[in-house]
């Protein structure tokens, strides 16, 4: 029996008018979907990513190409994290009716901030001249720095694991060991050695023996470190 409200009419819908269901395994390619976006991106930078169509099947094996209306109530483009993006369907035409109020999801992760400092500290690094430091030192630097690159690798790294990796970097670059630049007594040495002793009082000999295996040994240890 309509019902007349003003001048539209309702009634209920019978067998008749729903010609064709949308089952929820019809649904193609959007459920369970992934995308990673960039630390900052806004909502609409987020949605405007999104498809803004997708096909579903009918009951009656029909195709239909649905649009999409895509909402996140928590999403917060300067929190590092997943978030859900549900797409509710639109332009169904009049055969077609979501009888079980079925929706496209999309998980959205949003990536780590890359803090300017560093991107500062990673640019600083590249043009470090490494030769000016010890090895130890440099090892422990190279370490750390591929280790941060391997968490800013990940697929979907957390907040936390960079925030470790840049300081866990920042201490291995503070940890840089200039070399000591031992050629002026290398020089030194070389012509100690080659001194004719016997032009020299032996009192003097042996406070020069002494001075002369100082050096020496000072630059085995430098040679070995």
């Amino acid at each position: 029996i309509p019902i007349t409200v003003s001048s539209l009419t309702i009634r209920e819908l019978t067998s008749a008018d729903i010609k064709d269901i949308v089952y929820e395994e019809s649904i193609v390619s959007q459920k369970d979907s992934k995308k990673t976006v960039d630390y900052g991106k806004t909502f609409d930078e987020v949605v405007a990513s999104l498809p803004s169509t997708t096909q579903v099947n009918d009951t009656g094996g029909n195709t239909h190409t649905l649009g999409l209306t895509w909402t996140c109530a928590d999403y917060d483009g300067n929190t590092n994290g997943w978030y859900t993006f549900v797409g509710e369907y639109t332009n169904l035409p009049n055969t077609l009716v979501n009888a079980y109020l079925l929706t496209a999801e999309t998980s959205v992760f949003v990536r780590p901030e890359i803090s300017n400092e560093l991107k500062a500290l990673l640019a600083r690094l590249e043009a470090l001249n490494t030769a000016a430091y010890t090895t130890e030192s440099v090892i422990a630097l190279e370490s750390a720095k591929t280790a941060l690159n391997s968490v800013l690798a990940k697929d979907y790294p957390m907040q936390e694991e960079v925030d470790n990796a840049y300081q866990a970097l920042v201490t291995a670059e503070a940890g840089l060991v200039v070399k000591v630049d031992f050629s002026a007594l290398q020089t030194a040495v070389n012509s100690a050695k080659s001194l004719d002793l016997t032009k020299y009082v032996s009192e003097g000999k042996f406070a020069f023996r002494t001075a002369l295996k100082a050096a020496e040994d000072l630059l085995s240890d430098y040679d070995s470190a």
